[in-house]
């Protein structure tokens, strides 16, 4: 069936016939015959009439048996051989008629044929509009449904990306979590290691108590007090680690709670510490000592003050505190006596004189000698005073003690000031007393 657009073609065929048919009647008019008014005369020169051969019409043939030729191509080629047949002699004019007559009948059918062939094209044109215009509604429908479906599309790609956006969200605020989760058990661990460093503490707090427990009975009621208050610490301390475990479970009120109990074993901390000094205080001793020397005020200020440091930090690794008790020279005392020589000519005759002003008595034992040597370190005596002062006068004395000292330095640090330290610290040891 042809095209649509073979249509127009069609009708121009149609044209072309009936100008060719035209133009052949013109032709035939032009060279009719004056004498029998049928015949055909020569162009060229007078003579008979003649008539054409008849021209013989074919069916169309198949394309395939013709080159693949069209039907119209057949029509234009036989046209343009009828334009260009020769005249030829011979024929009548009644043939010649007849000829034309076929030619015409064959042409009549061609645009027969031609016009159904139209008809038939034109019902397959509405055909395809009609699909046209279903396409067309289709396509109409389909641009519909495409727009719903890239809206869709859109509100899906922003739904996904709001999730995206609270997945983002929730991720950072778990890694905040997890960090706050982090810290708080590094608070935890940390108080725990406080609490164990605190049970500790308390347990040689308890111990310490039960050793002082024995020898101080009038004590025991305070003892049996300061008992119940640590039972109270560590149960507030068994309480706290019951909290802590709590905390463990609830992260989100770590921090209000940590800092209530912060607060509370800060509290607990202070009063353990009261404790402690309160306990240190009762469980240390004291001794009372007493200075006597002949010395000038400068003089006998650098000697005393460094002789009272050195002691009082022996003393304290003992635990026990060290109390000046003032004496006036000639009077009677309870407490050990340092006596301060300061050897500068002859030992003997130093010691004497710095003895004079102490009265002897019953309790001459508790008087120490002390000889101080202004001297360096080299130029220091290798025999000691105690082997050198054994007459009457020095017999009646607790003890006899070297030290070495200069004016720019006070009491420096050497092998015979370590020696004093200690033997002056053992010396002093047999007068520790309970403190008041």
């Amino acid at each position: 069936m042809p095209l649509f657009t073979d249509q127009k073609g069609s009708f121009m065929i149609i044209e072309k016939i009936e100008d060719l048919l035209r133009d052949l009647k013109s032709k035939i008019s032009k060279n009719e015959c004056s004498k029998c008014g049928v015949g055909l005369v020569e162009e060229k020169g007078p003579g008979d009439c003649y008539y054409p051969p008849p021209y013989t019409y074919t069916t169309a043939q198949n394309p395939k048996e013709t080159g693949k030729q069209t039907e119209k191509e057949i029509i234009d080629k036989k046209r343009q051989r009828s334009c260009e047949t020769k005249i030829s002699y011979g024929k009548t004019a009644t043939e010649y008629i007849q000829q034309l007559e076929e030619e015409k009948t064959f042409l009549n059918n061609n645009c027969q044929r031609l016009k159904e062939e139209n008809e038939n094209n034109s019902a397959v044109i509405s055909e395809l509009r009609e699909t046209l215009s279903e396409n067309e509604n289709d396509i109409a429908i389909c641009r519909e449904q495409l727009m719903k479906y890239k809206e869709d599309v859109g509100n899906l790609r922003d739904t996904i990306a709001e999730k995206e956006d609270k997945i983002q969200t929730l991720n950072d605020t778990a890694k905040n979590i997890e960090k706050e989760r982090a810290e708080l058990q590094q608070i935890i661990n940390s108080k725990e290691k406080e609490e164990k460093y605190r049970n500790t503490k308390l347990e040689e707090l308890r111990k310490l108590i039960d050793k002082h427990a024995a020898s101080d009975k009038e004590k025991e009621s305070q003892i049996q007090k300061l008992n119940r208050i640590i039972e109270d610490t560590k149960n507030t301390l068994e309480n706290h680690q019951r909290e802590n475990s709590e905390l463990r479970k609830s992260n989100h009120q770590h921090k209000s709670s940590l800092a209530v109990k912060e607060r509370e074993l800060s509290q607990l901390e202070e009063r353990c510490r009261k404790l402690e000094v309160q306990i240190e205080k009762n469980s240390r001793k004291e001794i009372c000592v007493g200075f006597h020397t002949t010395l000038a005020p400068t003089m006998s200020s650098l000697i005393l003050d460094g002789l009272m440091k050195e002691l009082t930090d022996r003393l304290a690794v003992e635990k026990v505190d060290l109390v000046r008790r003032p004496f006036y020279g000639n009077t009677d005392f309870n407490f050990p006596l340092l006596a301060i020589c300061v050897n500068v000519s002859r030992i003997g005759t130093d010691a004497k004189e710095v003895l004079k002003g102490i009265p002897k008595a019953n309790n001459s034992k508790d008087v120490a000698l002390l000889v101080f040597h202004h001297k360096e370190v080299h130029a220091l005596p290798s025999q000691t005073s105690d082997k050198i002062l054994t007459g009457t006068d020095f017999s009646h004395l607790g003890t006899i003690i070297d030290f070495a000292f200069l004016s720019q330095r006070g009491i420096y640090e050497c092998d015979m000031n370590m020696m004093g330290i200690e033997r002056i610290a053992s010396f002093l040891l047999q007068y520790k007393t309970k403190k008041n």
